[in-house]
């Protein structure tokens, strides 16, 4: 008995199996499309959710027969609109922008008065498509509007949505650190779904991923992958893996790489997906190619290209015909070489034909002229109904010509088809030829481009040699380890180049008192220590560094100037006038801050141009701020007024100067700034130790910050002076 029963289970679930599958669901919708239009759209719905990523031209003739159904047979406008925002979004990812924006102009009509929320999602694909087109502003424009109506819905999951596609216009804008700050801020501070939330970190993957920052691109892409397994999304699962095994491929770790996108391959052939199945094979080729292993590399490129032929994909045939060219370009078969590298360029043709034939264009005037647009077409139909007659009767006379020109076609066809025969041949003859003359030509140019190589490679030396030679003569110019150890009791100096040469520079003279003092001659110890940041850091800053140097030095030394903000007024004279920045555009300067020592008033005077000064004395640490503005630069003024901040100095203090390069320096966990507030805490907490200690303190944090995976950011200067009181012994 039981048997039977177990029997009659698996029945019933093979029946159901069977109900379930494709065949079965196309049989019902053709039954129910005349009697029974609703449930023949649940049918549509249920072949739409498993064929529009496999599919998607079928996908759209299936979304066209349920908008018919909804407008003509249900006359349902609002199940209609739902539809038709499906078409878009299609047309959207497909590419077909023009079409795109016919269905959202028309659903942003619809939606604007009845729902708040599908408003805002389609003025969010709006801004999408004007995205897609380069135009970041009308983007950015659309986005925004879309943002106020989620943040009136309180819908947080679609406004970190399209803040995240805001953040993609910042990067593309080469305004990285805001790109990241608005992603990070939405995973730290918005309470949103977890699928948000994957699609948040797969696109902060994706940006770490292009700055080649590899290990946090990694995290962000596993965590979103571990999403993705959780909730059976294979097919998003094969997308992220296809980025790992990149990551594994650049790292070197092959057997990664090849382990990830075979994974991937497999969930693209359960589905056919060609186009995918063609991305994988050509990664596979270049893993296999970057190992050295050529005939594999090979093999899986002509996969690809046969992959890229059904789905008819450019990219996927672009690549795989350029890595087979190179290929045999390397191994000298210069014929193989060159046939790939047509087929090449045909492919590259039809991207850029595909580019114009977009309608972009179009696409813009039709968000801007849509009431005309609305006007012309009902002077269309107007127009159509005035020139049926006129079409019925020259119909017949149409069909009897067409008639006529078929015959007098075919006799001409049969009378050229001979001449072509013999044109082929000799165009057959004439391409032989051109082969040979361009085999002979790529001789050439390779022997040209080794002599290119050559010349470059001298020119590189030589222009290394010249900025080490720079970089001595910049040392050079600093002030010496004698220097300060005459003038303070202790100090340190921290001075890490981001390059050879460097935009940050410290300067340090001693100046004659008027008064004398019962104290070491301190009569004598009027002291001007200054700490730099010029503009950039390289060969510019250098230069910016040598301007700094140079006119401290005619301002203190020759002209006598020892208040720091005199000194930075005709500093800041000194360096506009000679950049021109009143005439030109030129936003060069610097940010330095100066300090002048009165060991004899035992005061010490400072004036910042967007740098502070710390000291620490009793225990306490005080922050000087300096001014906002800085030396040359953006503000056009000529005669900036600076700020004079005055210390007492009778106690026993510890002063710290410094650039912001090591505060700006990203790194840690997660890939983020220091932070200035992080670094004057750092510096509270080692200030009791000796001067030299404190030094080694800071290359120890700065080291274990930055770590391996970060570069250093820019040029970094820290100068720790400790001062003795006036009764210390």
């Amino acid at each position: 008995m039981r048997r039977w029963v177990f029997i009659i289970i698996l029945l019933l679930g093979f029946i159901s199996l069977s109900a379930s599958s494709l065949d079965s669901l196309y049989a019902l919708l053709d039954n129910y499309s005349t009697t029974r239009p609703r449930k023949a759209l649940e049918i549509l719905d249920q072949i739409y959710d498993r064929i529009y990523r496999t599919d998607p031209q079928q996908a759209i003739e299936l979304v066209g027969r349920a908008i018919y159904m909804s407008d003509s047979i249900l006359h349902d406008t609002g199940l209609s609109a739902l539809w038709k925002s499906r078409l878009a979004l299609l047309y959207l990812k497909k590419g077909q922008l023009d079409q795109a924006t016919r269905y959202y102009v028309e659903l942003r009509d619809y939606y604007r008065n009845k729902d708040r929320l599908n408003y805002g999602v389609t003025i969010m694909h709006m801004g999408d498509i004007f995205f897609k087109l380069s135009v970041p502003e009308l983007a950015m424009e659309y986005y925004n509007n879309a943002i106020n109506i989620f943040d009136q819905l309180k819908n947080i999951d679609y406004k970190a949505i399209t803040e995240s596609k805001i953040a993609l216009i910042y990067y593309n804008d080469y305004k990285i650190d805001t790109a990241y700050f608005i992603l990070n801020n939405i995973l730290e501070k918005y309470k949103i779904s977890q699928d948000t939330r994957a699609r948040i970190e797969k696109k902060l993957a994706d940006l770490y991923f292009m700055d080649e920052v590899w290990d946090t691109a990694m995290y962000y892409y596993q965590a979103a992958l571990d999403y993705s397994k959780e909730n059976n999304d294979d097919l998003a699962e094969a997308d992220l893996l296809v980025k790992i095994s990149q990551i594994y491929a650049t790292k070197q770790e092959y057997d990664k790489a090849i382990t990830a996108i075979n994974k991937s391959l497999k969930i693209y052939q359960k589905y056919n997906l060609s186009k995918d199945i063609g991305n994988a094979y050509n990664e596979l080729g270049q893993i296999y190619l970057a190992q050295g292993k050529t005939n594999k590399a090979v093999d899986y490129f002509l996969q690809a290209v046969k992959y890229g032929q059904l789905s008819q994909s450019i990219d996927v045939l672009q690549l795989a015909y350029r890595n087979l060219s190179s290929i045999y370009e390397k191994k000298g078969e210069l014929s193989r070489a060159l046939y790939y590298h047509k087929l090449y360029a045909d492919e590259q043709q039809k991207y850029y034909q595909n580019l114009i034939g977009q309608g972009y264009a179009e696409v813009i005037l039709t968000f801007q002229n849509e009431e005309k647009q609305k006007e012309i077409e009902i002077l269309k139909k107007e127009e159509k109904l005035r020139t049926q007659q006129l079409h019925f009767t020259l119909l017949a006379l149409a069909i009897l010509l067409i008639f006529v020109l078929v015959i007098i076609w075919i006799m001409r066809r049969l009378q050229k088809a001979k001449k072509l025969l013999e044109k082929q041949y000799k165009q057959i003859k004439l391409q032989k030829r051109e082969l040979e003359t361009q085999s002979r030509i790529l001789e050439k140019a390779t022997q040209s481009l080794l002599k290119q190589k050559e010349k470059i490679e001298k020119q590189n030396r030589d222009i290394a040699s010249s900025i080490r030679y720079a970089s001595r003569i910049q040392k050079a110019m600093l002030p010496g380890k004698q220097m300060f150890e005459q003038i303070f009791d202790d100090y340190f100096i921290f001075y890490r180049p981001k390059e050879t040469v460097s935009g940050d520079f410290f300067w340090l003279a001693e100046i004659m008192g008027d008064k004398p003092s019962l104290f070491r001659d301190e009569s004598k110890r009027k002291v001007v220590l200054a700490v730099a940041d010029c503009t950039g850091h390289g060969v510019p800053g250098a230069f910016m560094s040598m301007l700094g140097d140079a006119y401290l030095n005619q301002i203190i030394k020759i002209q006598r100037i020892t208040q720091p903000d005199r000194i930075l007024f005709e500093l800041n004279r000194y360096i506009r006038d000679t950049l021109q920045q009143s005439d030109t555009e030129s936003l060069d300067g610097m940010d330095i801050g100066i300090c002048v020592i009165d060991f004899q008033e035992r005061t010490l005077e400072f004036a910042g141009a967007k740098q502070d000064l710390i000291y620490i004395q009793g225990g306490k640490m005080i922050r000087v701020h300096g001014d906002t503005h800085s030396i040359g630069g953006l503000k056009q003024e000529r005669n900036k007024i600076f700020t004079l901040k005055k210390v007492d100095i009778t106690d026993e203090a510890i002063f710290y100067m410094y650039t912001d390069g090591f505060q700006d320096q990203f790194g840690g966990p997660h890939g983020r700034k220091y932070m200035a507030k992080n670094f004057r805490n750092f510096l509270f907490s080692i200030w009791q130790k000796p001067m030299e200690e404190q030094k080694k303190a800071i290359y120890q944090e700065f080291v274990k910050w930055k770590g391996k995976r970060y570069p250093q950011m820019d040029d970094i200067t820290v100068i720790g002076v400790k001062i003795k009181g006036r009764y210390d012994s």
